[in-house]
């Protein structure tokens, strides 16, 4: 707007309503800027939640061992989907009965997620966790 005395900046944020905010104060002439203080706050602190939320959100997608090609296939998009949108992803295993017995079949059906979903993320760890009757792994997105 200009270079003004203070007393008329006061008088024109006064007038307008507004707050006149110290942008910089170490410069010649004093920076100023005529805001709405409460709005601007409020946007700020939205941005700071929007920005936060996605990076720590965990997003959860279920298997089984004895998985059906279709079924598996629905899981992949889903989990692929969240990973386009910036989410980490913890594909998810339990065993049920006897089926610990053949553990191996789990691990298989892991690999093979992780090896499917490369394109779109990666693995935070480079092993398969067996916590229990659970094997579980956390996939990342992709740094665009």
């Amino acid at each position: 707007m200009g270079v003004f005395p203070i007393e008329q900046a006061k008088r024109m944020a006064k007038d307008a309503r507004l707050d006149l905010v110290l942008v910089a104060d170490k410069t010649k002439p004093v920076i100023c800027k005529l805001i709405d203080y409460g709005q601007f706050r409020y946007e700020s602190r939205k941005k700071k939640s929007q920005s936060k939320t996605i990076k720590d959100v965990l997003k959860e997608v279920k298997v089984s061992s004895k998985i059906a090609d279709g079924d598996y296939k629905v899981r992949l998009k889903r989990a692929h989907d969240f990973l386009a949108k910036g989410y980490k992803v913890k594909v998810s295993l339990f065993f049920r009965g006897r089926e610990i017995v053949h553990s191996s079949l789990g691990v298989n059906v892991m690999k093979r997620f992780i090896d499917d979903s490369i394109d779109y993320g990666k693995p935070l760890s480079n092993d398969i966790k067996l916590s229990g009757r659970n094997l579980s792994v956390v996939l990342a997105p992709q740094k665009k």
